[in-house]
């Protein structure tokens, strides 16, 4: 009777912490979901930092199943472009939002397992305190700015942040399973590989974390797991996904990137080779300012009390798997020395994993906080009277879970107002200001991604059947490019690669003014020496 009582017991008890387990990520799921909605942009905006600037464009490929800018996210515009049309009667800027909201929530309870299981067998404090530790960090995670704000504007970074976390989930898992039965679980392993095809077919910057991630698992579970065709087949698929490129180059579209039907054009594209001169090493241009970006960015986001629990959190598990710590380190200077390197207006964002394995460590190093805790309240007696009643264990835990508790909700109450985008509109008004100038088949020619890309939203998401023509001009000096353009430049014109973008503008011009088109060019150094040598009325300055 006594013995099934306390399996009853137990079983009972087993089923409370699964409860729990379920409760901590459902409450942080709804708390996120309500604050990234409330913060959302409801229509076409560049969001936080400008860190949205390449929505608009990215919004237009997807609708026409397009290819954007190098090195292409094939799976990205696969996945919003199903979305834009399961919701084809909304908004598409407004789907295109949520969709970045709802691809970021699955990773509140993936990333929450991730570290209880990371901490669960290392740890000497109560299961309470590691599931309060472990939802505490989650919510740093959400609420800090560079997250925040990506993850509710149309980007590829919530689904990036999403795939990296889950495959450090299935590494830590699949650690801890060989670790306790000397055997490889094969779904693990799959979800692993399938994790990483996909993140390669999304973001090239996923190498900086799986690598690094895929030595920490060689090391614990031996090399030979790498020969496994379960390992590598689903990674192959995944990067398969990039057979989108040549298949879509096909369409034509004025706003397609790239001539991925030939081996070359597609290694371009796969490469970003157009954005190889943002890139400098810092041993060509050696500045002060290489070493500091990194540490102000993570001073900014983190703050100085979570990065010094990150540190207490590192200490701790280099205690017992010091490999872990040295990839975790390995992956943060590559990232970090990547953002200093290829200095971007969006450049910030690529550090996202960095502040994943940040709020992982720190919650590591709230766990030691709970730790000394007790075992100071295990040798100290009562220190007021009036609190006789309470353990001398539970008071030092009452007051560390309150100031650990302040952690997420000052990051949420000071960062709220600057990522409240729920009214912003500017890049919509800019998109359509542009597209409304001059008669029905004018001929813009701009030069910035902000102009760019919002007229073509406007012209081919909002208003598809207009005829007016916005074209990039930086773009003019690819082949690829002039032959999208639906204008005819002349016999055998469209193919001449030598020729100067202010020639081929002036080409456009000419072309455009002799079909009856106004032209209107967005920068003024070109518009001099375009009216200078086509003496029309027809050319005018976009002036803001």
């Amino acid at each position: 009777m006594v013995t099934l009582l306390s399996i009853y017991m137990k079983s009972n008890t087993a089923r409370k912490i699964v409860k729990l387990d379920y409760i901590y990520p459902c409450a942080i799921t709804f708390i996120v979901l309500a604050v990234y909605l409330a913060t959302m942009p409801t229509s076409l905006s560049w969001g936080y930092k400008n860190f949205g600037i390449d929505s608009p464009e990215l919004l237009t490929s997807a609708q026409l199943f397009g290819i954007p800018h190098p090195p292409g996210y094939p799976l990205y515009m696969l996945l919003l472009g199903t979305f834009l049309r399961i919701l084809p009667f909304a908004d598409p800027a407004l789907v295109g939002n949520l969709f970045s909201v709802l691809t970021f929530l699955p990773i509140i309870p993936i990333l929450y397992s991730t570290i209880l299981k990371l901490f669960a067998s290392h740890t000497k404090t109560g299961g309470t305190s590691l599931r309060l530790c472990s939802a505490i960090s989650v919510m740093i995670f959400c609420f800090l700015p560079v997250i925040w704000g990506v993850s509710t504007v149309t980007e590829v970074y919530a689904l990036n942040i999403l795939l990296v976390i889950i495959l450090f989930w299935a590494s830590v898992s699949l650690v801890l399973h060989h670790s306790r039965s000397d055997r490889i679980s094969r779904k693990l392993l799959i979800v692993l590989s399938v994790s990483i095809g996909l993140g390669l077919s999304n973001h090239l910057t996923f190498l900086g974390f799986a690598v690094p991630i895929l030595f920490w698992i060689g090391r614990k579970t031996g090399l030979r797991i790498y020969l496994n065709p379960i390992f590598f087949f689903p990674i192959l698929l995944g990067v398969c996904l990039y057979a989108y490129l040549p298949i879509r180059t096909a369409t034509a579209f004025p706003t397609n990137w790239g001539d991925s039907d030939t081996l070359g054009g597609f290694l371009w594209m796969v490469r970003a080779a157009p954005y190889g001169g943002y890139f400098s090493f810092p041993w060509n241009e050696p500045t002060f300012d290489h070493v500091l970006w990194p540490m102000r960015l993570i001073f900014s986001e983190l703050g100085p009390v979570i990065i010094f629990l990150t540190l207490i959190g590192l200490r701790s598990v280099y205690t017992f798997d010091r490999n872990l710590v040295i990839v975790s380190v390995i992956s943060a200077i590559l990232f970090l020395g990547y953002g200093a390197a290829y200095r971007t207006a969006d450049s910030e964002v690529n550090v996202t994993p960095v502040l994943m394995l940040s709020c992982v460590f720190a919650g590591g190093g709230m766990l030691q906080l709970f730790h000394i805790a007790q075992g100071w309240g295990n040798r100290s007696e009562a220190v007021v009277a009036g609190f006789r009643r309470i353990s001398r264990r539970i008071l030092p835990n009452i007051v560390i879970s309150a100031f650990l508790l302040l952690l997420p909700f000052f990051l949420l109450m000071t960062n709220f107002t600057n990522l409240d985008f729920s009214n912003d509109r500017q890049a919509l008004i800019r998109g359509r200001e542009i597209h409304n100038m001059g008669n029905q088949n004018s001929v813009f020619l701009l030069s910035t991604e902000l102009d760019v890309f919002t007229t073509w939203y406007v012209r081919y998401v909002e208003q598809p059947s207009s005829i007016k023509l916005p074209i990039a001009v930086p773009l003019l000096q690819f082949d690829w490019y002039r032959k999208n353009i639906p204008l005819e430049l002349g016999e055998g014109e469209s193919d001449k690669s030598g020729k100067s973008i202010e020639n081929i503008a002036k080409k456009i011009a000419e072309a455009s003014i002799s079909q009856g088109r106004d032209i209107y060019i967005a920068d003024a150094y070109l518009y001099k020496a375009i009216s200078g040598s086509v003496k029309e009325d027809r050319i005018h300055l976009i002036e803001w």
